[in-house]
């Protein structure tokens, strides 16, 4: 059953919101220039103390709500209850999995570099920002269900439910993503 592995990455990404108040610190030290940044990025740009509240906490509440679900202890009501669910999961986790590639793409801000003077200490830091940035990828290809040998493939959970345009590109984003991290692990 899958409320092990829910129960896992939910922990997993309480773990990565908790790092997120020093991520966005080194980020902010590097004084970005919001205006190259769209959507969800820029409003975290912008108003660094957003990202919990806003990406994270409903995401973990969302993984929660389905492991009660699974369990049997709530149900949603109505004929299209559970589609309607999904359809807000689809959302949470397409917004997390925006801020999870900017956060694997730029792992530089979990672990500054170090100078290039003390070569030891530069393979240590580079060493650290790979695994977080391999860390943020299984997370978000485990979310997404990308890793077949899971029983919680989002992808498929989703499937075939009636969709909004947005919330249909949304999902497209999603499963076009599952493609990107496998060509990032071919990277590594």
């Amino acid at each position: 059953m899958d409320i092990s592995e829910i129960e896992s990455l939910r922990e997993n990404i309480n773990w990565l919101s908790k790092q997120m108040p020093k991520v966005v610190q080194n980020w902010q030290s590097t004084r970005p220039n919001c205006s190259y940044n769209f959507g969800i990025i820029r409003e975290i740009c912008n108003k660094p103390g957003i990202i919990a509240p806003q990406i994270f906490d409903p995401l973990i509440k969302w993984l929660a709500d389905y492991e009660l679900n699974r369990e049997g202890r709530i149900a949603f009501p109505g004929a299209s209850g559970l589609e309607n669910f999904f359809r807000i999961g689809i959302r949470r986790i397409y917004n997390f999995i925006l801020v999870a590639d900017f956060l694997s793409i730029n792992s530089q801000y979990y672990t500054p570099s170090a100078s290039l003077t003390n070569p030891k200490a530069y393979r240590e830091t580079k060493k650290s920002q790979d695994n977080f940035g391999e860390f943020v990828d299984i997370i978000s290809s485990k979310l997404i269900g990308c890793n077949t040998s899971m029983s919680f493939l989002f992808l498929n959970l989703v499937r075939g439910l009636s969709l909004a345009d947005d919330l249909k590109r949304m999902q497209d984003y999603l499963s076009n993503y599952c493609a990107s991290l496998k060509f990032r692990e071919l990277k590594r």
